[in-house]
């Protein structure tokens, strides 16, 4: 079925290749070698594997650079056009043809959470093709960011379009969902890309439109899932409890508080080191604060440690609630 807009059927057919590419390849073998394996082959078994690179390799060439940039991105304002005149038409019957805009939407965009796998996929791929010599390192840089490219310019696409549906499409609430879910994502890729892409460069507001959808994000209520990681009487569940989940929410979410990168990795290891999480509570720290940053709209810094984030006086005060 089409909407009667030709720039928009084109372009969620690209969103749909791009989510059916990652859905079927993913962006490494699935059973990839040990590095005993990998230490122990033969010649021809490591150029089987640099063939099975080379097809993952181009695949993903083309996917950025016909699909991602030059269908996607450089034709994403005249789409964005093309569905707001939708809004000041003369249809009859104009509300089918919006929802499916927002159904093919929801559909077909990509959790970008696939590609912020990155340093994953380079530690337990890309950099072991370098270390056992089935592919030059220059190779390895190219593919990694093939990937962060893909990632970063699909999200400019996404947040634009996002932000150019009326209430009709989607509302505010669902709009916060989409963008909440992008940008944990352009933060880790940015940080892992070996340089920027010249064509986001080249449009000098992408870094301030990341800026503010952190500011975005922070200034509303968390989603409901982030209360599943406390436990009940936090949550004021049970005779006589106090709701400090609440407390911790609206601390979170003033917007009249400005917070630094290393604030925020401070007051997740309270959360985590406090014996208010559920049984939900990651393993690890690490797992924890990529969560926490994904959530609350915060960057994530990779290089802080737990024994780096001791909290401040005045962030035991604030959070005291933590600490009983």
């Amino acid at each position: 079925m089409t909407i009667g807009t030709p720039l928009w059927d084109e372009f969620v057919k690209n969103l749909k290749e791009v989510k059916l590419t990652v859905e079927d390849m993913g962006f490494m073998p699935t059973n990839f070698p040990s590095d005993k394996e990998l230490q122990d082959m033969s010649t021809e078994q490591k150029l089987v594997i640099e063939e099975e690179f080379k097809d993952f390799y181009a695949c993903y060439a083309e996917t950025w650079t016909r699909v991602v940039h030059n269908n996607m991105f450089v034709n994403v304002e005249k789409v964005n056009e093309e569905v707001r005149s939708l809004y000041y038409s003369n249809y009859v019957n104009l509300e089918p043809i919006l929802n499916k805009i927002g159904d093919d939407f929801l559909k077909y965009i990509v959790n970008m959470s696939e590609l912020c796998d990155i340093e994953k996929i380079r530690a337990t791929y890309i950099d072991k093709l370098v270390k056992y010599r089935i592919t030059a390192s220059d190779n390895a840089i190219r593919y990694n960011d093939f990937l962060c490219r893909i990632g970063l310019e699909y999200i400019y696409c996404v947040n634009f379009l996002t932000d150019s549906f009326d209430s009709r499409v989607f509302n505010e609430a669902q709009k916060k969902e989409i963008k909440r879910m992008i940008l944990h994502s352009a933060d880790v890729l940015e940080e892992n890309i070996s340089e920027t892409p010249t064509v986001i460069d080249m449009d000098n507001k992408f870094k301030e439109k990341i800026e503010a959808l952190h500011d975005e994000i922070k200034a509303h209520q968390l989603p409901a899932e982030f209360a599943d990681y406390f436990m009940a009487p936090f949550k004021g569940i049970g005779n006589g409890n106090i709701n400090y989940y609440k407390r911790l929410e609206e601390n979170l979410t003033d917007a009249s508080r400005e917070r630094s990168v290393i604030e925020y990795a401070r007051i997740a290891m309270l959360i985590f080191n406090s014996k208010k999480m559920s049984a939900k509570k990651p393993q690890t720290f690490s797992e924890w604060y990529q969560f926490f940053c994904k959530i609350v709209g915060c960057k994530y810094n990779k290089d802080y440690k737990p024994v780096k984030l001791e909290a401040t006086e005045n962030l035991k005060k604030e959070f005291y609630f933590l600490l009983n």
